[in-house]
């Protein structure tokens, strides 16, 4: 399947709020939904129902300091995120907006994940990233910057220490207006024939000599191996 090239915007400021509201495809469909999440588990009990932050309105306005990307979020269950995903997309309306860390060695190599096995996304290429969580909300807004930052430690175990931030956002969009990409490209997934999902890339450089060994796998609270990363210098195994 074909995918239009996304466009990449330097955004200065992120601003999405919590703007609780029901969310009609999680409420209609219950039933499929739910059939659905028995089917995944059954294929992989490592699965867990967690809430997620989904967004609405999502939009780059132009702005004294800059250009900013805005929008609503929402809470929904990692259950009907899924199945929202694997049906296709079918609310328009919703997109999935999270933020990436593109890491950059003092080489010049980025660092990319492999994601394990036993994950929703297994086999596919990413930056470190995550679909932000409530947790991640602050006075009301999603704080992407502290996500990445949890991210990149959990994923890779770099700390903020060792790295340094660019002072803007890089964001992956679609070419049609009010509607997030999902493509292969730059990390983002590659599960969908029309958009839902946009990466906010804030790049960071290494300051060690040496990229992160490859091979590295994170593991989550119950143990369940999750990425491993590779160098972009040195191409991993094709997921395929």
């Amino acid at each position: 399947m074909n995918f239009a090239a996304p466009r990449i915007e330097e955004i200065a400021t992120i601003e999405f709020r919590l703007a609780p509201a029901p969310w009609p495809f999680a409420s209609n469909r219950a039933q499929e939904i739910d059939a659905h999440w028995a089917r995944l588990v059954r294929r992989n009990p490592h699965h867990y129902n967690g809430r997620v932050l989904l967004m609405r309105d999502v939009n780059v306005v132009a702005t004294a300091s800059g250009r900013r990307l805005e929008g609503r979020c929402f809470v929904a269950e990692y259950k009907a995120f899924l199945a929202w995903r694997d049906f296709g997309f079918p609310d328009a309306s919703v997109s999935n907006v999270f933020a990436m860390a593109a890491l950059r060695s003092a080489e010049g190599a980025f660092l990319l994940g492999e994601m394990g096995p036993t994950t929703a996304n297994a086999g596919q290429i990413y930056f470190p990233a995550g679909t932000p969580e409530p947790d991640d909300l602050v006075g009301g807004r999603i704080d992407l910057e502290a996500c990445v930052r949890r991210e990149l430690r959990e994923e890779t175990g770099i700390g903020v220490d060792e790295v340094s931030f660019d002072t803007d956002w890089r964001a992956v969009l679609p070419r049609a207006a009010h509607s997030l990409h999902e493509d292969g490209a730059f990390g983002l997934l590659g599960e969908g024939p029309r958009g839902a999902c946009g990466g906010v890339h804030r790049r960071r450089e290494t300051t060690g000599a040496r990229p992160p060994d490859r091979g590295l796998r994170h593991r989550r609270s119950r143990q369940e191996p999750h990425a491993r990363f590779h160098s972009s210098l040195s191409p991993p195994r094709s997921a395929g």
